[in-house]
C-alpha cells in the first residue's frame, strides 16, 4: 500500500482515448485474464475476496486493456472496510505504465479534490516504482514506516 495527499500529487499528461468504465461484471473477465497474484483472490484495500463474490456496490472500475483499476470511496458499501469519508481509494492490476495512465485519469477527472485529503494505493510491487513518481510513498503512522504483512489462516 501507497499513499499520496491530494495536495502532493504531481499528475502526469498522458493518452487518456483508450481508458474506458466498466461494469462489474466486464471487470471480473478482464481480472480473469490477468496476474492477480497465486488462486483467486482479489485485493479490496485492506482486504481480499474471492473474485465471484466481487459485487458493484458504488465503486468505479477503469481499463485501458493492459491494466484495470477499482476505485472505491465513502459510497462504497459492499467491502468489509471501506476508506474514511475524506480518503479514496485505489486498487490496480496490470501493466505499470498501463496503471499510471489510470491512475492520473481517476485523480484529474473521478474524484472531488476538494472532498479528498488522502489517496491509498494498492498495487504489485512492479507498479510502485513508476508511481512514486506521481507522489505516492510508503504509509507512516506517527512517523514510522508501516508494513502491510498478508497472511492466510487455513480453518478446520
Amino acid at each position: 500500500v501507497l499513499e499520496c495527499n491530494i495536495n502532493d500529487l504531481k499528475l502526469k499528461k498522458y493518452d487518456f482515448s483508450e481508458i474506458r468504465k466498466i461494469s462489474n461484471e466486464k471487470a471480473k473477465e478482464i481480472y480473469k485474464k490477468m496476474d492477480i497474484g497465486p488462486g483467486d483472490e482479489l485485493n479490496i484495500g485492506w482486504s481480499y475476496i474471492p473474485l465471484l463474490n466481487l459485487e458493484d456496490k458504488n465503486s468505479l472500475w477503469l481499463t485501458n486493456s493492459e491494466a484495470i483499476l477499482q476505485k472505491i470511496d465513502i459510497r462504497s458499501h459492499a467491502q468489509p472496510e471501506k476508506p474514511k469519508e475524506n480518503e479514496v481509494w485505489i486498487i490496480v492490476y496490470g501493466d505499470p505504465l498501463a496503471a499510471c495512465k489510470l491512475i492520473s485519469y481517476t485523480l484529474s477527472f473521478e474524484i472531488k479534490r476538494e472532498e479528498i485529503d488522502l489517496v491509498e494505493l494498492y498495487c504489485k510491487a512492479e507498479v510502485v516504482k513508476y508511481v512514486k513518481d506521481l507522489g505516492f510513498k510508503d504509509p507512516s503512522w506517527e512517523d514510522e514506516p508501516v508494513a502491510v504483512v498478508l497472511y492466510e489462516k487455513k480453518l478446520k
